[in-house]
């Protein structure tokens, strides 16, 4: 029986040339596949943040952010990380005025009810106005949410974690005590924040608690995590100097700097963690090799 092994989704640049991948064999030291350059070109907008999923039927989903200044998010899917369906708009925040941006869209699968839960960052003018003016541009995020069976039908967008400031980049990660936990970026400006912290919740929706401590320095994001020999690493795109950090931790409560210990792909941002059967990223490699 084949084994599953981690690859990474990550961009680079502003996203225009589309998504790439990597692969490890001790999760640590991150080689590109197909020469670094990338296996999937956008074909509107941008393909930033990429979130790559395996669902439960094994089928690979692939989320992303399609513009600064989007409604909406990308998506396509493949059986064999090779062969791409057709990319599509998803009208996630539908019916929702004033909508600025969608950012970093990711998704987990929530075997309950047999449904995705998809969440991202966005800015609605008008919304949480006593935080306005904390970050850059007069950002002010908080996450939203959304349900889909399907991907073409969508549960109405809710929020999903106000934690009374603005936040961005959040990505899911199972506890050793079987609570939820949500990595996310503080993403205040004054004063600067700019660090991951970990929120918990005893189900899949939340509610979710208060903010932790911070477990990164400030001016990072993008947090992936990679689960491995019973410990959790959180990388992070140390984005004002160009390279990934990381921190490990058994408990989601003590955590280690492990950043000059990993070795990421020149250029690399903000991308997410992927497991895969052995003989299909054998075949992936090949069809690479060969290309």
């Amino acid at each position: 029986m084949s084994q599953d092994t981690p690859i990474f989704a990550y961009f680079t640049g502003n996203g225009a040339d589309g998504l790439h991948l990597a692969a490890s064999s001790d999760g640590l030291n991150w080689t590109p596949l197909n020469d670094g350059q990338p296996i999937l070109a956008p074909t509107d907008g941008l393909m930033r943040d990429p979130y790559l999923y395996r669902g439960p039927r094994g089928r690979f989903h692939l989320i992303w952010t399609t513009h600064w200044d989007s409604e909406d998010i990308g998506y396509a899917w493949s059986d064999d990380l090779i062969h791409w369906s057709k990319q599509r708009r998803l009208p996630i925040m539908q019916g929702i005025g004033g909508v600025c941006n969608c950012w970093a869209p990711e998704m987990v699968y929530d075997p309950e009810k047999d449904e995705f839960l998809i969440f991202w960052a966005s800015t609605v003018e008008g919304t949480f106005t006593e935080t306005a003016g904390e970050t850059e541009n007069n950002y002010n995020h908080r996450l939203w949410c959304t349900t889909t069976r399907n991907f073409e039908s969508f549960s109405p967008a809710d929020i999903f974690y106000n934690p009374g400031f603005n936040v961005i980049d959040a990505t899911h990660v199972s506890g050793p005590d079987g609570q939820h936990c949500l990595i996310i970026k503080d993403e205040t400006l004054k004063p600067v924040r700019k660090h991951l912290f970990v929120a918990e919740a005893p189900r899949l929706r939340g509610p979710y608690g208060k903010p932790g401590p911070a477990i990164s320095h400030s001016w990072t994001e993008g947090p992936a995590v990679l689960e491995r020999d019973g410990e959790i690493t959180v990388f992070f795109d140390c984005y004002t100097k160009g390279h990934y950090g990381a921190v490990r931790t058994r408990d989601l409560h003590r955590w280690e700097d492990i950043s000059d210990l990993i070795s990421m792909p020149e250029g690399a941002r903000h991308g997410s963690f992927c497991r895969v059967p052995d003989d299909l990223l054998e075949a992936l490699k090949a069809h690479y090799r060969s290309a």
